[in-house]
């Protein structure tokens, strides 16, 4: 018996909570006009520099390897 009336107690009082959310007022009280400004932009003068420690140096060697390829297709 104990066991259910707190279960029951729990369940009121999670219930209360989340009824709880739905309390806040939508009013809004306008004092003013709302006027936007937009402060200046100043640049950052400032230029990134990469210190790379490794010397990658790249050697390509282009070359053009011609075959001949049967194509078994015969020309009248």
């Amino acid at each position: 018996m104990k066991k259910i009336f707190l279960i029951n107690i729990m369940f009121l009082f999670i219930a209360e909570m989340l009824f709880a959310q739905n309390k806040l007022s939508n009013d809004v009280q306008v004092v003013g006009p709302y006027q936007p400004t937009i402060s200046d932009a100043y640049k950052i003068n400032m230029l990134p520099k990469i210190i790379d420690t490794t010397k990658v140096e790249s050697k390509f060697d282009y070359s053009i390897e011609s075959k001949q390829i049967s194509t078994g297709f015969n020309v009248r």
